[in-house]
């Protein structure tokens, strides 16, 4: 080693030695970011908190509202929980009469990658998902994740999963397809239970995606939700952003919602001039539609 490669290493030293002694944070900004971390640990612990008792108080309505005899849902808030499983070459799918929707989606022949024959998609005894489907009625409101479903003539490829109520009953028709299942909703006897102007269900679902390949970076980049909206094409969510979608309903939806609302609060002899007002704007949009 010659004197300038020595002299070289020497001030590297120093400066490295300089840099991180002038470069430490003061006792002022030490101070300053310790009381910054002791107000996220406590924000987050006032969150946990609130967490907590919500779901204390969501699990002290549920047993309310399952020792109420007068209750028409009374049957199905009592109940025993049990599988029923859909299966063919392709998938086997289990679903759960506690909530009446999917716990487990095994996807057959496709290997993990500790090297198991099959590939499990989801758990929901993990907590890797949960679906909820919850209906708004006059006097009570129905959420599914809270009911016993009944099995109704289940087999491989189709199950009738049903709500028994004092009034009617609610089916969910599931039909497995390869790897597709469509579902169909049908409620019978149950004309009293809804308001007139319910005319759709809302749907809450939490999916935390498992990780399926080795290399997580790679898989984050590749993972994508797609979704379709009926009568239009497939459209997916970012991976890489917290953007939001939200779903726009058609506009003669939108006009015939604001037409029931009106049909209850307004007399017959005067609803026709409401009518007449809502064909003429179909007609306007029909012709715009045929000019351009």
């Amino acid at each position: 080693m010659d004197k300038n490669t020595a002299i070289g290493l020497v001030l590297i030293v120093l400066v490295f030695i300089g840099f991180t002694y002038w470069g430490q944070p003061s006792k002022e900004e030490q101070e300053r970011y310790k009381r910054q971390q002791d107000s996220i640990e406590l924000a987050k612990q006032h969150e946990a908190d609130a967490n907590l008792k919500a779901a204390q108080q969501q699990k002290a309505l549920a047993a309310a509202a399952a020792a109420d005899t007068n209750s028409v849902l009374f049957a199905a808030r009592n109940g025993k929980e049990q599988d029923v499983v859909l299966k063919n070459s392709k998938v086997e799918l289990t679903l759960s009469t506690k909530g009446g929707v999917f716990k487990k989606a095994v996807l057959k022949n496709y290997k993990d990658q500790q090297g198991n024959a099959d590939l499990t998609l989801f758990d929901a005894q993990k907590g890797e998902t949960t679906l909820n489907f919850a209906f708004t009625g006059k006097e009570e409101n129905i959420r599914t994740n809270e009911l016993f479903f009944t099995p109704v003539n289940t087999s491989d490829s189709t199950a009738t999963l049903r709500i028994e109520t004092a009034k009617g009953h609610i089916d969910f028709n599931y039909t497995l397809n390869e790897y597709m299942v469509s579902l169909d909703i049908q409620a019978v006897g149950m004309d009293g239970f809804f308001a007139p102007s319910t005319k759709s269900v809302s749907l809450e679902w939490m999916e935390m995606a498992r990780q399926q390949e080795k290399g997580y970076t790679f898989e984050n980049q590749r993972s994508s939700l797609t979704y379709k909206e009926k009568d239009s094409s497939t459209d997916y969510l970012s991976e890489t952003s917290e953007k939001k979608e939200t779903i726009e309903e058609p506009l003669e939806k939108q006009l015939w919602k604001a037409a029931d609302k009106l049909r209850k609060n307004i007399d017959a002899a005067e609803y026709k001039h409401v009518v007449l007002g809502l064909i003429f704007l179909r007609y306007i949009s029909v012709s715009f539609e045929r000019l351009y």
